[in-house]
Formats: structure tokens, C-alpha cells, sequence
């Protein structure tokens, strides 16, 4: 039998490697801090140490809202690139049939001290320093802009929670991106205030927090994940078999590409006749990647035009795009944080042209993951 060629075994190594590199994998994440808004004109409420998160309007009309965050990225590896997200919270206690609880990003850093009482937890206990209350993000010095929490108005994912003595989970778009936003930027990091309706009472539900004595109620995030670099590595090869060795210019990008960021793509070389006029290629179809342009305005995508892809504007490609003397022109790209992007290479090449004749970039390779 005729052993494999060693370009097919190395192959068939490097196939193997990424699909290991890509192969799903699943963190559960343990909240890092939790707490309870107890509706208080003082702030002299909390129950950072309770062992339960209260959401909703007591029996008595007093509004409760909990918070909740996790440490996303302290949880991973710094190579992971984050697929989906679930939140997974035991609800301990109720008053109430069904109801809408909804979580909402929280937009303020907020606290956790040592306030707990074993009564009754919609009640909570004397705030103790560094607790958040309903006007604190920590007590007693630090204060909300709004009393009540900082928050984006519109939740971030929304669950109907019935009956105590079961677990119920949120996820949604929103969720992700919040997750993966936290991820990529851990400064902005201040996890969810979990509201219930508050327009009618009762509709209280208590959710076991990380100090609840059965590890099982604590609050978790599913978050799944691949392992990759999350960056773009760079192959400049020659493009284009008919453009003489002096007739060609440089496409390259600064700084390298990471996922979920912007870098800067720029051609140089010449020598030019100004003016000069430059068409860009690029392959395949990023059909959601917006490029701004100079000169140009609105979001500007790629469209298939015969076999290569021609930047346009809406529909309409645009170009030429005009070159300085010296064959410069640069213009931001946004890598968008797309799990597609992993183990996906992106070639780009350019022509440009003058009255002494067509100039042809060195091909250019993005290859992500």
C-alpha cells in the first residue's frame, strides 16, 4: 500500500487542530456578587450577605429589585470566543401566580457588603458599608443617578416565573451581546438589575443568591464558548500573474485584526500620477461588515459583481476612489465579533490605475481564529 503524501497527512493534522480549536465548550459561572433594591427614601435597607435575591412588589405594595453580575471574563480563557449565553436562577419563594421578570443592564457599578437577617427576606436587613440600596451603589457614600438603579430601559432578556421550587432561564440576542460585550470590556462590567411587574402587587419572587447553603440555587450563567485566538493572522502573497514587479503596491493593515475591533487597511506604494484611481477587491461576501470610506458617506458593504466584490454603497458600487500622489489611502474595518469569522480567511487585493497604467497590490489574507 502507498503511504499518504505528507502534504495530505499535514492536511489532515491541520484540519484536525481546528476542529478541536473550534469544538464547543461549556462554562458555568457562579455569580461573583448578587444583592436586593429594597424600595427605602434612606437607604438604610439591603441584604448583600442574604441568601436570597428578592424581585417585585411585596403583599404590602413595597417594590423590591434585585442585581446580579458575573465575571465573565476572569471565568474564561483569554483565547475564548463567546457562542451563547443562558442565566439560570432558582426561584426559592413566591407571592403570586406568573409573572413577567425581566433583566436589564445595569449601567452603574454597584456593591455587595455584609447585610442579612435570618427573617424574612422581602424585608432585608440594616445596610452595612459597600451595600447597594435603593439610593446607594455603595452605602453610604456612593449614590444612583436614579434612585431605584441605573439601567437601560429596555431588558435585555424577559422569562415568566411561576411557581417556587424550580429553576427558569433567560437568553436572548440581547443577552449574548451583553455577555460578550462584558467579555470583551470587563470595565463596563456591572452585570443586570432583574426587575418583576411592578405595576400590580403581589408579584414577588425570591431567587436563591451564591450565599444560598445549597450551591445548586445559586444563580449561574451558561456561557458556551470555542477556543481560538480571536485574532487575524496576516499572508501577503503577490496578486495577479500580469502586473510587472514595479508596478505593484502594498495593502496592509494596522495594527493586526482582533475580533470584535477595528484596525485600519492601507495602501502605499506607487509610483503614482496624480491623480490616480483605485478599485478594492475583497473576497468573500461580508455582507454585514460596514466600511466608512473617505469621501464617502453612509455604511458601505460588499456586493458580488461578476467574480470578484466590489465595495458599494448601498447598491451602487463606488469607486474609483481617488489616491493621493503617493498611492495612500487608508480606511477603517470594522472585524465584526462573528463566531463565522472563526477558522474564515478574508483575501483583499487592489488595482489602481493611472495614465501611465494599471498598478496591482500584493494580495492580502485575514485568516480569523
Amino acid at each position: 500500500m502507498n503511504p499518504l503524501p505528507r502534504t495530505w497527512v499535514a492536511f489532515c493534522l491541520l484540519v484536525g487542530a481546528t476542529l478541536a480549536q473550534v469544538a464547543p465548550r461549556t462554562a458555568l459561572i457562579v455569580s461573583s456578587r448578587d444583592n436586593t433594591l429594597y424600595d427605602s427614601a434612606t437607604g438604610a435597607i439591603s441584604y448583600g450577605a442574604g441568601s436570597q435575591m428578592v424581585v417585585g412588589r411585596t403583599a404590602g405594595g413595597a417594590i423590591r429589585r434585585g442585581l446580579i453580575a458575573f465575571d465573565v471574563a476572569g471565568a474564561l480563557p483569554a483565547s475564548a470566543t463567546i457562542t451563547g449565553a443562558t442565566l439560570r436562577l432558582y426561584n426559592e419563594m413566591t407571592t403570586s401566580s406568573a409573572v413577567t421578570v425581566s433583566l436589564h443592564r445595569a449601567t452603574s457599578n454597584w456593591g455587595e457588603g455584609t447585610s442579612t437577617t435570618p427573617a424574612n427576606a422581602g424585608q432585608g436587613a440594616p445596610s452595612t458599608p459597600n451595600d447597594a440600596t435603593w439610593i446607594h451603589t455603595f452605602f453610604p457614600g456612593s449614590n444612583w443617578a436614579t434612585p431605584g438603579g441605573d439601567f437601560v430601559a429596555v431588558a435585555s432578556a424577559s422569562t415568566s416565573v411561576g411557581a417556587s421550587g424550580a429553576a427558569y432561564t433567560w437568553s436572548s440576542s440581547q443577552l449574548l451581546a451583553d455577555v460578550q460585550a462584558w467579555r470583551m470590556n470587563p470595565a463596563s462590567n456591572f452585570g443586570w438589575v432583574v426587575r418583576a411587574n411592578e405595576a400590580t402587587f403581589p408579584t414577588a419572587k425570591g431567587f436563591g443568591t451564591k450565599e444560598n447553603s445549597d450551591p445548586n440555587f445559586a444563580p449561574h450563567l451558561i456561557v458556551t464558548y470555542i477556543m481560538g485566538s480571536g485574532a487575524a493572522s496576516i499572508i501577503s502573497g503577490i496578486g495577479g500573474p500580469t502586473a510587472p514587479a514595479n508596478n505593484r503596491f502594498s495593502l496592509n493593515v494596522t495594527p493586526a485584526p482582533t475580533i470584535g475591533t477595528t484596525t485600519t487597511v492601507a495602501l502605499t506604494g506607487g509610483p503614482f500620477s496624480s491623480p490616480a484611481q483605485c478599485f478594492l477587491y475583497l473576497s468573500p461576501t461580508l455582507s454585514t461588515a460596514p466600511f466608512a470610506l473617505p469621501g464617502a458617506s453612509g455604511a458601505l458593504y460588499l456586493d458580488i459583481n461578476g467574480a470578484l466584490l466590489y465595495i458599494t454603497l448601498g447598491l451602487s458600487p463606488i469607486g474609483p476612489l481617488p489616491l493621493d500622489g503617493t498611492g495612500a489611502l487608508s480606511f477603517p474595518f470594522p472585524v465584526p465579533n462573528s463566531v463565522s469569522l472563526i477558522s474564515t480567511s478574508i483575501d483583499a487585493q487592489a488595482l489602481a490605475i493611472d495614465v501611465s497604467g494599471a498598478y496591482l497590490s500584493n494580495g492580502l489574507t485575514l485568516i480569523f481564529g
